[in-house]
């Protein structure tokens, strides 16, 4: 599921040589977003 939200852009990745890292502050945005989409009213 991870490579899939990297994937589709839904969850930032930096790549440092060659490694892919996902800040923390990316997670947090991540979580952020699936809490307000959970809390808005359905259309």
């Amino acid at each position: 599921m991870i490579y899939e939200l990297l994937r589709s852009g839904q969850l930032e990745s930096v790549t440092i040589g060659r490694n892919r890292r996902v800040p923390v502050l990316a997670v947090d945005d991540f979580v952020a977003r699936l809490r307000r989409e959970q809390h808005e009213p359905p259309q």
